[in-house]
């Protein structure tokens, strides 16, 4: 490479950061001179005669800079003073929501969510501009969802910033007045926004938010839709009342008991051969448990499930993308654990199937991963085939349920051919 910056080749004329997609290569020394140049090419007075598609370009490049550098709120918002006008303001957020749902990344979501509530609660630009760039996105909702099948997920991370955050009497303004998103979607994106909620927060926390904020289902749910079985269906009861902090670790001391069990378990299975005992696996659990109340609870047979099928799962690095598959061998061998613990319940076979859901969920649904979870436990007579069939026809809005569906349609294809023979 030449000395000094004689390889850098530098856009000609061009105020601003290059369009994105361009092959012009352009680096600066320091911050302070990129804004500079910011600031003389769109002054603060000219904003408004920015044509639109410069303004969305211009958003593209910066919010992909803060994400990938994580640069401080304050100033990205100075930069983007330098071209984005009040008016121009819906067009950054609807450039940076879109960007936000393209990427699937979590962080990023929660991240673009932040900085919206950085601007909001500053009032740097006029709110009535958020509103409109978020409601021209949810506007469409059910066209999105055809594109990007975790649409709700992905704007519940985007707009939980905004629940955990916002004072009492801006919580309800927000979702409620501010947001236009209706029919069955208005019920839909508050659920996801109070599950990612949940990521960051604890069920308790969540629902003392909610009634703080004088918040109800009815402001989200249609006249079809019934509280009761909308609560009960997506396990959102801690909205409803006060949720006991020493019921959510059911029959452990503390949360953290818990979470460590299920580590050790998920440990335990993978530094096992595909060919070993279960020994040490039974000893935990009968160590762990000393009551047979305990150990036959469904919600602790879902968790043992889920974490013995984690310490099945494989991970490795693709083209710089991580790609999971199953040990099939190893699953095998610990069915006969699986099958002792689930007994053929009807109630704990239904909760293993939603945590195995919910694992598929976390590892966004890597392609055949379930179907071979699914298929394996059928085989091994761990899970029924009326409860694969029930998990599959009940009605649910359940984070993951969509999609984990069409990744498992060859198994219950299969499934239903099966029970039509037998019939």
């Amino acid at each position: 490479r030449p000395e000094g910056d004689a390889w850098v080749r530098k856009p000609a004329a061009r105020p601003g950061p290059p369009p994105f997609g361009s092959d012009v290569i352009c680096r600066t020394r320091d911050r302070d001179s990129r804004n500079s140049s910011m600031e003389k090419s769109s002054a603060p007075s000219s904003r408004g005669s920015i044509k639109p598609e410069e303004v969305e370009m211009r958003s593209m490049t910066l919010i992909k800079e803060y994400l990938s550098n994580n640069d401080p709120k304050e100033t990205i918002v100075e930069d983007m003073q330098s071209f984005c006008s009040d008016e121009n303001f819906r067009l950054f957020v609807a450039t940076a929501v879109n960007h936000a749902l393209d990427i699937s990344s979590h962080q990023h979501q929660l991240s673009v969510g932040e900085l919206f509530l950085h601007i909001f609660n500053k009032k740097l630009y006029s709110r009535d501009r958020l509103y409109e760039g978020l409601n021209g996105i949810l506007e469409f909702a059910d066209d999105m969802v055809v594109d990007v099948p975790k649409f709700f997920d992905y704007m519940g991370n985007i707009l939980s910033p905004f629940f955990v955050n916002l004072d009492d009497n801006l919580r309800r303004s927000f979702f409620v007045t501010g947001l236009k998103c209706t029919g069955v979607s208005a019920s839909k994106l508050m659920c996801h926004v109070l599950k990612s909620a949940c990521q960051s927060s604890s069920p308790a926390k969540v629902g003392s938010l909610w009634r703080s904020g004088d918040l109800n289902w009815t402001d989200f749910l249609t006249s079809n839709e019934n509280v009761d079985d909308f609560v009960e269906k997506n396990s959102l009861q801690f909205t409803i009342s006060a949720v006991d902090g020493s019921a959510e670790c059911e029959t452990f001391n503390d949360c953290a008991n818990r979470e460590r069990f299920f580590e050790n378990v998920t440990r335990i299975v993978q530094n096992s051969a595909s060919t070993s005992s279960n020994e040490e696996l039974i000893e935990l659990i009968e160590k762990s448990f000393k009551s047979n109340e305990e150990k036959t609870d469904p919600n602790f047979v879902s968790a043992l499930v889920k974490a013995v099928v984690q310490g099945c799962v494989n991970s490795a690095k693709v083209n710089g993308d991580t790609s999971y598959t199953v040990d099939s061998k190893r699953l095998e061998s610990k069915c006969a654990v699986l099958a002792k613990y689930c007994d053929n319940d009807e109630e704990r076979e239904a909760k293993c199937l939603y945590a195995l859901q919910q694992l598929a969920e976390e590892l966004e649904h890597p392609s055949k991963l379930l179907n071979t979870i699914f298929a394996t436990l059928h085989d091994q007579n761990v899970i029924s085939s009326e409860a694969f069939l029930q998990w599959e026809s009940t009605n649910t809005t359940s984070q993951g349920k969509a999609v984990a569906a069409l990744t498992v349609r060859q198994f219950l294809t299969w499934l239903k051919e099966g029970e039509e023979s037998d019939n």
